[in-house]
């Protein structure tokens, strides 16, 4: 299906208003600029004779609202162009329609004039679309080639004001296996102007179990099980924005999307969803909290803002559980002798603690882990509870064992019978951040970082809100009569209430089969199937290979980091995913060359990655803070490697289970955000920081001009011709010549639709299809 590929704008044609009529049409966008994926309205123009004086109608603002019910979604579309010239214009809007939409009410208007439209279908809209490209000699438009066309005429446009474009309609949306899909294709924003907002109410009768973005990294507010709300608000990216999701059915339901060029190996995405229900049953929990108490926790206040975040994470603690709370310094303190009952009696007994803790004194990280260990092995009914360890700290060990690599061993010999999870928080700039993956990776668990402006009692409270509700632990996948490969993320290891796990991966040929997941929950044991049916050829989810390439590439970063490894293989494998499929990594900036020697690129790749990931395999000594009055320069240095080394491990974590691959326009606006004094670094927050303000956002915004990811595809500028990078990477091979806007040209785009985007880009572009290279050529 196309559902909603170009309907929220169209593109306008314009030309002055004492013009006749004239059949010849042109699509205003300035020289020079590369059309956008989602086309701008089209003003056809009424040209004078022999030739008209086009004047661009820039896209300035596009607003999108919505309400979707059950399978139903009503949307409002409002799009603001400028009138930039001194002329009175007059023109007719182009608005594509999807050619499988099932709309019911349909309104355009321009201001409050409601415009009388004519609906053309496909075969006429084709025509006028193909018109459009030959006498243009762009080929923009192909991008909107298989929809229908609604058009109407419009006067005036007036001089130096805007035009603004109302569209409203209902539509019934697709279902696919457990998913529904919603997508809503984003223009381009031209300039300085009001830029993009999306907000989207999602409402059912039953609990929504699933709801997310493949391609977008949307926001996403949950108002109860049955109630969401989905924003997205960016001025430089575009695309198609795609939000899934799902409804509870009582039990793990599992969703299935697939992708598969002919004669390559498909791509799959598997979501499998607990229940979402507040009072689901969950496998109740022993946990100790572990609390850095050393003197450097008085910094910033984060001893005071540690205390809040104790006291507010018993709360969520479930009837079922106990706990326990071993704070430490140079000295080791536990608020009991064994774990308690989360009752109210035992939570206000855990406050009560809580307030008592002062800082002072140095960091004995391995008798800390000890005593907590001890706490949970005394809790007995093995197998019947979960033990978990949360463990903050905010620096190096400075007493007792103080090796990091003894210190891990020691840990994970005392873990064996204990069977622990490890959910890490560092907070500070004397963290050793590659000490504190370790640890969250060997046991079992997962890390995060408080980053400076943030807030130890928000990421606390995230991180115990995420653990709350096992729904099945121990968990083990077999795939039974299919084969698939590459899966990620690796090491999933618990299933929880309300936190969907989203598998993608690669398969080598078509079957039908079955995942089967295995594993612990309240009940006893628990085994479910979950039917897969991999098809032959599928085009439709064209994200999906790049969200496939995105994962392996942070597993492949974070085995290079965490094990030190300089393997040329691993460095390969990410140079050469990065290069096929866009995705940013240490080395982007270095794959823009058209002939790069991968020797050369993997020795400077190294070094990039070693200096941005800050402390990685080394620790960071921090002779005073580096807000300290008097900070040298080196103090201020090894304070920047260590809140970098922080960054990175956040943003490998998000990337190795993250629902979409964002673009490089949204890593841009994400950088922006960070240089803005957020303090969070972005997903993509890799070696782009510059010596100056500014220094990143310059090389994003270069990256962006030479790289153009299209669906599956990404293509980098050479000259004047898009490139393919699968077709660099095969090492260019043999390749079939097109004339542009040839009868063979047509005859490509007929015979293979998805190549649209592809031909979109310009006159000349070359590309893989099949197996085969095809390359566009101008007489």
């Amino acid at each position: 299906m196309n559902q909603l590929k170009t309907v929220l704008t169209g593109v306008i044609f314009a030309c002055a208003a004492a013009v006749p009529a004239q059949a010849q049409r042109l699509i205003a966008w300035p020289i020079g600029r590369p059309p956008p994926i989602f086309m701008p309205p089209i003003v056809r123009p009424m040209p004078p004779i022999p030739r008209p004086d086009m004047i661009p109608l820039p896209l300035k603002e596009q607003k999108v609202e919505g309400r979707v019910r059950m399978q139903v979604a009503q949307l409002w579309i409002e799009t603001v162009f400028r009138n930039e010239s001194s002329a009175r214009l007059e023109g007719e809007i182009l608005m594509p329609i999807p050619g499988d939409a099932v709309i019911d009410k349909m309104e355009m208007k321009v201001g409050d004039k409601l415009l009388k439209a004519e609906l053309l279908n496909a075969d006429q809209a084709r025509t006028t679309y193909e018109n459009i490209v030959r006498q243009m000699r762009d080929p923009a438009l192909l991008e909107l080639q298989g929809e229908r066309l609604v058009r109407a005429r419009v006067f005036p446009i007036e001089p130096n004001s805007s035009v603004t474009l109302r569209f409203n309609y209902t539509q019934i949306l697709p279902k696919a296996g457990a998913l529904y899909s919603l997508k809503l294709p984003l223009a381009r924003i031209d300039g300085a102007g009001g830029g993009r907002s999306v907000k989207v109410g999602f409402e059912s009768q039953a609990p929504m179990r699933l709801l997310y973005s493949p391609t977008h990294s949307v926001d996403i507010d949950r108002q109860g099980d049955k109630k969401a709300t989905v924003g997205y608000k960016t001025g430089g990216s575009e695309g198609e924005l795609v939000v899934l999701y799902s409804l509870d059915e009582g039990k793990m339901a599992s969703s299935l999307l697939t992708y598969r060029e002919a004669g390559e190996e498909g791509f799959f995405m598997l979501s499998l969803s607990p229940s979402v229900k507040t009072d689901a049953k969950s496998q109740p929990k022993d946990v100790v909290f572990v609390v850095d108490r050393s003197g450097s926790m008085e910094d910033d206040g984060k001893m005071e803002q540690a205390r809040k975040a104790l006291k507010s994470t018993l709360n969520r603690l479930g009837a079922d559980d106990r706990f326990g709370i071993v704070d430490f310094a140079t000295g080791v303190e536990s608020m009991s002798e064994s774990l308690i009952a989360a009752t109210d009696e035992g939570k206000n007994r855990g406050r009560r603690y809580a307030d008592k803790i002062e800082a002072s004194g140095g960091t004995n990280i391995k008798e800390a882990m000890d005593t907590a260990l001890d706490l949970l092995g005394k809790g007995g009914a093995a197998g019947e509870r979960m033990p978990m360890l949360v463990f903050l700290t905010d620096g190096l060990p400075t007493v007792g064992e103080t090796n990091t690599d003894e210190l891990l061993r020691a840990v994970h010999s005392r873990n064996k019978s204990v069977k622990a999870r490890f959910f890490c928080l560092g907070a500070g700039k004397d963290v050793n951040s590659l000490f504190i993956d370790k640890l969250a990776e060997g046991q079992r668990g997962s890390r995060d970082y408080v980053l400076p402006g943030e807030d130890i009692e928000v990421k606390l409270g995230q991180l115990v809100d995420r653990i709350a509700k096992p729904a099945i632990t121990d968990v083990e996948f077999e795939w039974n009569r299919v084969e698939a490969a590459q899966v990620y993320p690796k090491g999933i290891h618990d299933i929880y209430h309300g936190d969907p796990v989203v598998l993608v991966g690669r398969y080598p040929k078509e079957g039908k089969g079955a995942l089967v997941l295995k594993g612990k929950a309240a009940g006893g044991a628990v085994r479910q199937e979950f039917p897969l049916a991999l098809p032959k050829e599928a085009t439709e989810n064209d994200y999906l290979p790049r969200l496939w390439a995105h994962r392996k590439v942070a597993h492949l970063l974070d085995e290079i980091r965490l094990t030190g490894s300089k393997n040329p293989e691993i460095v390969d494998e990410v140079l050469k995913l990065a290069k096929r499929y866009g995705i940013v990594t240490p080395y982007t900036s270095l794959l823009i060359a058209e002939d790069s020697d991968m020797a050369q690129l993997r020795n400077r790749g190294r070094v990039m990655f070693d200096r941005m990931e800050g402390d990685a395999g080394r620790p960071v000594p921090m002779p005073a803070p580096a807000a300290a009055p008097g900070a040298g320069p080196e103090e201020r240095r090894f304070a920047l490697d260590a809140v970098r080394g922080q960054a990175f491990s956040r943003n490998l974590m998000a990337m190795k289970s993250a629902a979409a691959a964002p673009s490089i326009a949204e890593s841009l606006s994400g950088a922006a955000g960070a240089a803005a004094g957020s303090g969070a670094a972005g997903y993509y927050d890799f070696e782009l920081s510059g010596g100056r303000a500014g220094d990143k956002e310059e090389k994003l915004k270069k990256l962006a001009s030479e790289m153009r990811t299209v669906g599956s595809k990404t293509f980098y500028k050479r000259g004047e011709e898009w490139v393919d990078g699968a077709y660099e990477l095969d090492r260019k091979p043999a390749v079939t010549e097109v004339v542009f806007l040839s009868d063979a040209y047509f005859d490509l785009l007929r015979k293979h639709p998805e190549t649209r985007s592809w031909l979109a880009l310009g006159r000349r572009v070359t590309f893989v299809l099949g197996g085969k290279a095809y390359r566009i050529v101008e007489k």
